[in-house]
């Protein structure tokens, strides 16, 4: 029974748990304010649905005032798999009904979002 045990613990140790990085992740400043929300898919393996929601106080040379610039991510598209603590989202997966109306100009670069986790962080 203690081999058994002991093969059991190893088998664990070896495989190793993987970290659920579910929930919210907040970074706050004066002057800003970053969050972002994983949501794993437990269909597949080291998966997550990702919603990014920012806000910063910048000058605005138009209005000569600081203003409130707010931005989101959240589509069901936005999925990442982590593997070896990276993962990242690329637009070039996003198909766009109406092209004629697409959000990218010609010859503008697609947006990608990199991810790198740690245990109690994650740097975007």
């Amino acid at each position: 029974m203690k081999f058994l045990f002991l093969f059991m613990l190893m088998s664990s140790l070896a495989y190793g748990q993987l970290n659920d990085y579910s929930g919210e992740w907040k970074d706050i400043g004066n002057n800003y304010e970053n969050t972002l929300i994983l949501e794993k898919i437990n269909s597949k393996k080291e998966t997550y649905r990702f919603k990014f929601f920012a806000w910063r106080i910048s000058y605005d040379r138009f209005t000569e005032e600081e203003v409130k610039f707010g931005g989101q991510m959240k589509d069901e598209i936005f999925t990442i798999q982590i593997e070896n603590s990276k993962a990242s989202y690329d637009d070039d997966v996003r198909i766009f009904k109406d092209e004629e109306f697409s959000i990218y100009n010609e010859n503008e670069e697609r947006c990608k979002v990199y991810f790198f986790f740690n245990d109690n962080s994650i740097v975007v």
